[in-house]
């Protein structure tokens, strides 16, 4: 019974080590909120993710940013975000968090799965942009400021000190 099934278990596990291989595994210094906007009436920080677009290039409307899951800074699952508020501009779901450092597991844009280290203030916005679309509407923030991918591409603001 077990020489039937060891091929099939074999090329299971490669199959899976294959997927594994393919995410990135890359240091990137912590993303926290940029410029000085603050929000009203906030107890809490939002979290905005620009995950990589889901759904057919064919049919635009129905595009959006993929699932995300954040996680505390020692690792464990917090919760997963569908990030897709289901606007047809395929818009990220904003989500409330409590101050903190967090860990955002995502894929990114033509990259992979990435984890990004997050800061989340009270009253702040933290985006973090996997899309690759998205940073370059970011406004005047000063670029030698940002966290990049490897290639280059921007993913955030570094989190400067706690205001």
């Amino acid at each position: 019974m077990l020489k039937l099934f060891a091929p099939l278990l074999i090329g299971l596990l490669a199959v899976l080590l294959t997927s594994c291989a393919s995410n990135q595994d890359v240091l990137l210094d912590v993303v926290g909120p940029a410029g000085r906007t603050r929000l009203a009436d906030a107890n809490e920080g939002t979290l905005i993710v620009y995950s990589a677009w889901e759904g057919s290039i064919d049919d635009t409307e129905h595009m959006h940013h993929a699932p995300y899951t954040i996680c505390s800074d020692s690792g464990g699952v917090i919760k997963t975000i569908r990030n897709w508020n289901g606007g047809i501009l395929g818009d990220p779901t904003p989500c409330a968090l409590t101050e903190g450092i967090y860990q955002i597991k995502a894929h990114a844009q033509g990259y992979g799965t990435v984890t990004v280290p997050v800061r989340i203030e009270a009253k702040r916005a933290t985006s973090v942009y996997l899309d690759d679309t998205t940073a370059s509407s970011a406004g005047d923030l000063d670029r030698s400021d940002a966290v990049t991918l490897p290639d280059g591409r921007i993913v955030g603001w570094r989190a400067g000190p706690v205001r």
